[in-house]
């Protein structure tokens, strides 16, 4: 392995960004042992022509994303010992390696410098305001268009429906719904998104990028401008394919028996709502490197060995618990997968966590407080306690607002049949 820095320039010549990147040395490559292996695939320009050659044809619209590959998503099936980069050893210390273990993944996805840090963690107040504005917008266009419901191209593109202009029908048309009564279906949902990929025996990593992909669309977007149910299952299968986990939408569809085809109609406007930014950091990395950590802080003592595996799995459930509150667009994956550990840790009664946090900030972040940390980790675990699994139940009268918002027709067919309801009963009587 081989670490390169470098600097990123402006157009004025002034540093923008220094980068620092690890490549695998391929000129070490022998062949008969790893000589075919690819580290970092490479596109062609060819590829690129013939891309904006069928772009042109057919008058297609054309966007770019970028994709990060090395080293980004994938755990060591092997121990790797690395080499200092250069001007990096101290004097007296040249000997030292880095050490890298079997299931670890690279430190090469780096969430401080991330999209999803940069644009994805938002206050409590920026949070709120978010839902407010796409539930008021919502409010607007049933007000205009007597319908909430949108058409969506397969480019991506939208469209209300033509607006009523019958004002004598204006006192029947449905009632929008609130932001309390949102929330709780987007609980219900992401509570079905675990679900399904428990079903496909998805991993963990699937089921949280997923899960905060469906976060994410929802603040730009109201449940009465795109109906959860619809848009849950394109999450699920925009995450499989960020995860390199290949289910087909026939298959998807199928096994839930739900229309592929309204998959694929909405992956476009997902993947636009994302603003493609498709790489996400879930804290079941992060919670593996504390994990790991602790089993070098307290040594490899048998008794510890074993609460340590334990303390593992139950974390992994809190995990889950907190990907279904807002925690996700608020913390950060390393103080979410904290946040678990020392949940954790409470119900084993593994006394000695606080005497590990100390240590922890005291290499990691010596300048952070430990009070100012506990108070991040206090507010993630008051979400996990008041987090609460909605039924089918408590939100079928919301679906039921929902569905009218979306279709009148639905509305005034329902107003029908408890008409005609009554006046059964009263020839009955």
């Amino acid at each position: 392995m081989k670490s390169g820095i470098s600097t990123k320039h402006d157009t004025n010549g002034n540093i923008e960004q220094y980068k620092a990147r690890l490549v695998a040395k391929s000129f070490t490559q022998k062949d008969g042992i790893d000589y075919k292996e690819t580290f970092s695939p490479v596109s062609k320009k060819d590829s690129f022509r013939i891309i904006m050659a069928l772009v042109s044809h057919y008058d297609l619209e054309l966007y770019q994303m970028d994709v990060k590959t090395a080293f980004l998503n994938g755990n060591l099936d092997e121990e790797i010992y690395m080499d200092q980069p250069e001007g990096f050893p101290v004097e007296g210390n040249e000997h030292i390696a880095s050490h890298w273990r079997k299931g670890e993944g690279s430190a090469m996805a780096d969430f401080t410098t991330s999209t999803h840090r940069a644009k994805w963690i938002f206050t409590p107040h920026a949070l709120k305001e978010k839902y407010k504005v796409a539930n008021q917008r919502a409010k607007q266009a049933l007000e205009k268009y007597g319908a909430t419901r949108m058409e969506v191209d397969i480019d991506g593109s939208f469209s209300y429906a033509e607006p009523h202009n019958d004002n004598a029908e204006k006192h029947s048309r449905p009632k929008p719904l609130k932001t309390e009564e949102e929330k709780l279906l987007r609980a219900f949902y992401e509570f079905k998104i675990q679900d399904v990929c428990d079903a496909f025996k998805f991993p963990r990593k699937i089921q949280a990028t997923a899960l905060i992909y469906f976060k994410r669309f929802y603040l730009q977007w109201s449940v009465m401008e795109h109906h959860p149910k619809n848009i849950m299952l394109t999450c699920i299968y925009a995450a499989c394919k960020a995860e390199e986990n290949h289910v087909s939408a026939e298959e998807l569809g199928k096994g839930i028996e739900q229309d592929h085809q309204m998959i694929l109609d909405n992956e476009m406007l997902v993947l636009q709502s994302l603003g493609f930014d498709l790489i996400v950091y879930a804290p079941y990395r992060a919670l593996e490197g504390f994990v790991n950590d602790m089993e070098e802080f307290y040594g490899e003592r048998d008794e510890q060995s074993e609460m340590i595996k334990d303390l593992r799995e139950s974390a992994k459930v809190e995990v889950d618990k907190m990907m279904r509150t807002e925690a996700p667009l608020l913390f950060p994956p390393g103080q979410l997968a904290f946040t678990a550990l020392r949940r954790s840790c409470d119900v084993h009664k593994f006394i000695e966590f606080e005497r590990y946090l100390k240590s922890l900030l005291s290499r990691q972040h010596p300048a952070h407080p430990i009070s100012e940390f506990n108070h991040s980790l206090n507010a993630i675990e008051t979400m996990i306690n008041k987090l609460e699994t909605p039924t089918s139940k408590d939100v079928k009268h919301i679906d039921r607002k929902l569905k009218s918002c979306l279709d009148p027709s639905s509305h005034e067919k329902s107003k029908k049949r408890k008409h005609r309801s009554k006046e059964g009963s009263n020839e009955m009587r």
